[in-house]
């Protein structure tokens, strides 16, 4: 039942925002794998590209194989990160002290678009 006075803070956080915090939560894992992922087949795609050249074909050098290990990098800060914000969210739940982050999605989405921007530049070579 909400409070009478707008500006009183409840007494026990709605189980809603904590629910909320989690599915968050596992959407910086599945963005963190899917990175991860991409990475370990950019790292594999470097292989092959590197086996068609000892056998004769076109020599590569796109650099996909460290592009990738970035990458798998890049998802795991990613997923760390991702845990470190589901704490600090559930602290601030439970304190009725939520501040919505302003700054850390638009530095995670500026990385990413850099490295995928990195990615497809190498891949197309």
């Amino acid at each position: 039942m909400p409070p009478a006075d707008p500006t009183e803070k409840p007494l026990q956080p709605d189980v809603r925002d904590h629910l909320a915090n989690e599915r968050t939560f596992l959407a910086w894992m599945r963005t963190s794998l899917a990175i991860i992922t991409f990475g370990i087949g950019l790292n594999r795609f470097s292989l092959y590209l590197n086996e068609l050249a000892r056998t004769g074909g076109p020599p590569t050098r796109t650099g996909t194989g460290r592009l990738g290990i970035a990458m798998v990098a890049l998802g795991m800060g990613l997923l760390a990160w991702g845990a470190v914000r589901y704490e600090l969210a559930r602290r601030q739940i439970d304190a009725r002290d939520f501040v919505a982050a302003r700054v850390s999605p638009w530095v995670v989405t500026i990385v990413i678009l850099a490295f995928s921007g990195v990615a497809l530049f190498l891949v197309m070579l």
